[in-house]
């Protein structure tokens, strides 16, 4: 893995090179499909105030697959909010064998000579990576506005979640993360080798290949990480299969189906010499969708059609129905240039609303959520790059291969928050923050050419309750504090 990097590419073969495939048929039984696009055209018409217009997320599936989207976006990390981030770094790393990058603490400046140690803690923040360098980054800021109510939903989701089963499945237990690995045994030694709690299940994916899955939560952000596996279990003498359950009508099935062919993933994992046993003695992992779970998954048609489209990109999206949960999902890619050659790893986000799901722990329910969060943004963001809160702290990252040009004005034209950030001091590029996807955010991460914006912003601070810091110093220097 030494001097890879990512990169934005093409579609790629069977084997990882620059030659994928549109994707694969949807066959999962009893799913309503075109009911479920004229739902997602009537939610994301109310939400757009154009009842008549289609999503382009919709028109791509009812016009076929846009080709090469992989070369315009990428996904590159998701980021959660945590109430003890090196703790959520060590738990991974120990329980799934990540690579922790990353491990900062950043500490206000001592001010005229006050007594201690002359600095105060503002926020804590690491950072791990998988196989193909997508990021997991878990973030605590003790400054930004919405952090104790941040820590209540923390609190209740991880309660919830301390005892996984498939009678128990809340809005909240799809995997925020699903990773792949060719081998699943030494996984299951390690959880219950620590006592982990955890929720073995397990999918036919339509290669005939079986699947199988481990659930697990991450302890201090209260959301739940997949670890799925394509090892032949049936002959395993180590792993009773019959452990692993088949999946029910509340868990939503079709939100937690692999699109990719599970051979490809393997292919891809050995390109990127994914080893069987690493540093920390568990296989090293790939990554393959993430879930964000909401009551209208046309909200994120909304977004990528509003925003994205603006770009002129227009990412494969399609949604469908059952009768107890609608799933919008998106493909795009994490990308990598290895050895001279484009890696390609096809991956999804999913937009899970669960009807049959139990809501959530108490008044921490999916609806609640959502109203605190919008008043979170509105009281805190209620202009553009006036400020920050810690509900921001839960989004994934895309990085967009073209220029930036017009997305500040799509997302005030569509009522959407943000705060952008340049990269370095007086950089045209860097990261806009939004409000978009409802109850979680979103970034996009990019460059501008004429937009002087991002230019006149300060580099992100995580000692100001705004993140807005002095434009005229890197205030985002890694300062006293600093771990590993």
């Amino acid at each position: 893995m030494d001097g890879a990097q990512r990169l934005i590419g093409g579609p790629v073969d069977e084997d990882g090179e620059v030659r994928w495939a549109a994707g694969p048929s949807r066959r999962y039984g009893a799913l309503r499909v075109a009911g479920a696009v004229a739902c997602a055209v009537a939610a994301a018409g109310a939400l757009s105030g154009r009842s008549a217009d289609l999503p382009m997320a919709v028109k791509s599936l009812l016009y076929g697959r846009t080709h090469d989207v992989e070369r315009l976006v990428s996904v590159y990390k998701r980021t959660y909010f945590s109430t003890d981030p090196f703790h959520d770094g060590e738990f991974l790393q120990n329980i799934l064998g990540m690579n922790v990058i990353t491990s900062q603490l950043v500490s206000r400046p001592a001010v005229n000579g006050s007594s201690g140690d002359g600095t105060s803690t503002c926020a804590k923040r690491e950072v791990l990576t998988t196989l193909d360098n997508f990021q997991l980054h878990f973030f605590h800021s003790f400054m930004y506005p919405g952090h104790e109510s941040s820590n209540r939903w923390v609190q209740a989701w991880s309660e919830e979640h301390e005892n996984l089963s498939k009678e128990r499945w809340d809005v909240f237990s799809a995997p925020s993360l699903t990773l792949y690995s060719p081998w699943l045994t030494p996984f299951i030694r390690r959880v219950e080798r620590e006592g982990i709690s955890h929720l073995r299940y397990y999918q036919e994916h339509e290669t005939g290949s079986t699947l199988y899955s481990l659930l697990i939560n991450i302890p201090y952000s209260g959301l739940t990480i997949e670890v799925v596996s394509d090892e032949d279990l049936v002959t395993s003498k180590t792993v009773d299969h019959n452990t692993f359950e088949a999946m029910i009508e509340r868990m939503c099935p079709y939100s937690l189906m692999v699109h990719q062919d599970p051979r490809t993933l393997r292919k891809v994992h050995e390109k990127l010499g994914g080893l069987s046993a690493n540093s920390h003695g568990l296989p090293d992992l790939l990554m393959v969708s993430m879930a964000f779970p909401t009551t209208v998954p046309a909200r994120f048609a909304h977004f990528f059609e509003s925003v994205l489209g603006t770009l002129g990109i227009f990412p494969v999206g399609e949604q469908f129905e059952s009768a107890t949960c609608k799933t919008w999902e998106v493909e795009l890619a994490s990308t990598m240039k290895l050895n001279g050659s484009l890696v390609v790893n096809p991956v999804y986000m999913k937009a899970v609303a669960n009807l049959g799901a139990r809501p959530g722990p108490g008044n921490y329910t999916l609806t609640n959520l959502e109203h605190e969060v919008n008043g979170t943004h509105h009281k805190y963001m209620d202009s553009p790059n006036s400020g920050w809160d810690s509900w921001i702290d839960m989004h994934p990252g895309l990085h967009v291969n073209t220029l930036l040009d017009g997305a500040p004005e799509a997302m005030r034209k569509n009522g959407f928050q943000y705060t952008m950030h340049p990269s370095c001091v007086g950089c045209n590029a860097g990261s806009m923050w939004s409000s978009g996807i409802t109850p979680w955010s979103m970034e996009i991460q990019g460059a501008f050419s004429k937009d002087d914006e991002i230019r006149k912003q300060s580099l992100i601070d995580y000692c100001s309750p705004t993140s807005n810091g002095d434009t005229r110093i890197n205030i985002n220097e890694i300062r006293d504090g600093l771990v590993g």
